[in-house]
């Protein structure tokens, strides 16, 4: 019963932070603001789940716009990013997260990129966009595994964050996730309270242009560092 109540109330705090985002996006200060915004809703998404984060290793943060290349283990990941990061980030989204009544109308107004990944087309140009972003000044976050880990374990990673890097000419900052997959593992609608970490590790420079074996180099180094931060991070 109480699960219910959680789901309930996060439901409903969602609808009303949706349905008065889109009443904001009136204002022509709508972009700018947008992710202060979208932060109010995540501490309260977190309040209500009973979920602490504590975020290590913000002095690894770049002076200068960067990517965000996370691991990704549960629905929480999003609302514990955003609380546990200080920057102002833009997160790549699935296009089809635009269906969903109220949560996805306002994504649809909102700064934040949408991906068709079924069409290498629309993800190529979700990567210029999110290019564009990052060198006008706002960082990106990407999953780099393109899909919730089933069982909490780190998956292989695709291109696309290392695309990116390599295109608007940034950093990227590996992040490692701990703890989330115990709050709502994927194909479960049970949220269990708990403490999450962000580890953020020291940036890695892009290669100063598009090559296949240097991406694949910068994947290998950064899954190594978020490996190796999820392998030291004391259990919850």
């Amino acid at each position: 019963m109480k699960n219910i109540w959680t789901i309930l109330r996060i439901f409903a705090v969602t609808t009303g932070y949706s349905s008065f985002g889109i009443v904001l996006s009136l204002f022509s200060n709508w972009h700018e603001n947008f992710f202060k915004y979208a932060r109010k809703w995540a501490e309260s998404v977190l309040r209500i789940a009973d979920i602490t984060v504590a975020a290590e290793g913000q002095s690894n943060m770049p002076a200068t716009s960067c990517v965000y290349v996370c691991n990704h283990a549960s629905l929480f990941d999003i609302p514990i990013l955003m609380a546990g990061i200080n920057d102002d980030i833009r997160i790549m989204y699935k296009r089809e997260l635009r269906k969903i009544p109220f949560f996805g109308w306002v994504l649809a107004l909102s700064p934040f990129i949408p991906v068709d990944r079924t069409d290498p087309r629309d993800a190529m140009a979700g990567i210029e966009r999110a290019a564009a972003a990052i060198r006008e000044g706002t960082s990106v976050i990407i999953f780099a595994e393109g899909t919730r880990s089933p069982d909490g374990a780190l998956g292989a990673f695709k291109r696309g964050a290392f695309v990116l890097a390599v295109r608007a000419q940034r950093p990227i900052v590996p992040v490692a996730i701990a703890g989330s997959s115990a709050i709502l593992p994927s194909k479960t609608s049970h949220i269990t309270p708990g403490h999450v970490r962000i580890i953020l590790k020291p940036a890695i420079s892009a290669p100063p242009a598009s090559d296949r074996a240097l991406e694949k180099a910068l994947m290998n180094d950064v899954r190594t560092a978020i490996a190796a931060a999820l392998d030291t991070a004391p259990q919850p």
